[in-house]
């Protein structure tokens, strides 16, 4: 997301953590992103027991810092370009819920 985003539109990324168990996701992943150019836009939240996708996004939300909101799931790849037209449609309805909801600087 941080290679194919435009910088001044991307305040930060999210990464909502519900609880998983897997050892890639473990305390090594805060510590990846604290110490890479990922570091001022990354933050690790770590759910403390599964609550699943609505509540695990929800609280996404709760944590976020951006007017819009973008959810992607970890298996989406996102191209070059993806995030302007998305943000061109909610500049014309800021009501608008778009069906691909990244967290951006607007």
């Amino acid at each position: 997301m941080i290679n194919r985003t435009p910088p001044q539109l991307l305040r930060e990324i999210l990464l909502v953590d519900d609880a998983s168990t897997l050892a890639e996701l473990g305390d090594g992943l805060e510590e990846y992103f604290s110490t890479t150019k990922f570091a001022n836009k990354v933050k690790v939240l770590r759910q403390e027991k599964r609550q699943g996708l609505m509540r695990s996004r929800m609280a996404g939300i709760r944590a976020s810092t951006a007017e819009v909101l973008v959810f992607l799931d970890s298996h989406i790849e996102a191209a070059i370009g993806w995030l302007e037209p998305l943000l061109f449609r909610i500049q014309e309805d800021p009501k608008v819920i778009l069906p691909c909801l990244i967290i951006v600087n607007v």
